[in-house]
């Protein structure tokens, strides 16, 4: 199935990702909410979700918006607090502190997958 889902177009799995989020309870309105959307679909696109795949999303989002990694980070943790999902939400990994706004992007990620 991922292999399937890297096949489709950037624009089709970001849409997806976008729709997927929204239904969380995440508002569109929040600049975070295309950072986050962003990361998700790059680590969709690459089929990885390590650090460094991370990482490298942050460094794309920088240089496109100017903008410092913390910024990013702290709009991403404001965002994914209005996350009004239970099951995601009480993941054990989410609530994990050692690298956590990663973590919490996984449990995101393997969400939308699920329900792709």
């Amino acid at each position: 199935m991922q292999n399937q889902i890297t096949n489709l177009s950037i624009n089709l799995i970001n849409n997806k990702v976008n729709v997927l989020l929204s239904t969380l309870g995440m508002n569109e309105r929040y600049n975070a909410f295309e950072y986050l959307s962003f990361i998700i679909t790059y680590m969709i696109k690459q089929d990885n979700e390590s650090t460094e795949t991370y990482n490298q999303a942050i460094a794309i989002l920088q240089e496109k918006y100017a903008i410092t990694n913390r910024a990013i980070t702290c709009g991403l943790n404001k965002l994914i607090k209005m996350c009004n999902n239970e099951d995601i939400f009480s993941k054990a990994q989410f609530n994990l502190n050692k690298k956590s706004t990663l973590n919490k992007i996984r449990v995101l990620k393997a969400y939308i997958l699920a329900n792709f």
